[in-house]
């Protein structure tokens, strides 16, 4: 089956960096998602879905070779079938010494 169809992609997003002279460093972020799909044939089901997406980032250098980041992420989507998360968070952490001179 074969179908002409348009799609609608409305992503507005916003963003807060803050840099303190490359020792801490703190972002925000936040973007709406807004997709909707329609089909000429009946044979598929048109389709609108909304989701929204926030991530927090903190970076930390201390001394000359370490730094320490984490980042996290939240995405809501009230679209999602069931059996599967509307909302869900993925944290991401990391302690690192950089060697070069």
């Amino acid at each position: 089956m074969k179908s002409g169809f348009r799609t609608l992609n409305i992503r507005p997003s916003g963003e807060v960096r803050v840099n303190l002279n490359d020792k801490f460093e703190l972002n925000q972020s936040y973007t709406f998602t807004h997709y909707h799909s329609n089909y000429e044939s009946t044979e598929f089901n048109n389709q609108t879905l909304n989701y929204h997406d926030a991530c927090s980032e903190v970076i930390y250098r201390f001394g000359q070779h370490w730094v320490w980041e984490t980042q996290l992420d939240y995405r809501y989507n009230p679209n999602a079938v069931p059996g599967l998360l509307q909302s869900y968070y993925k944290w991401n952490a990391a302690a690192s010494q950089i060697s070069y001179h």
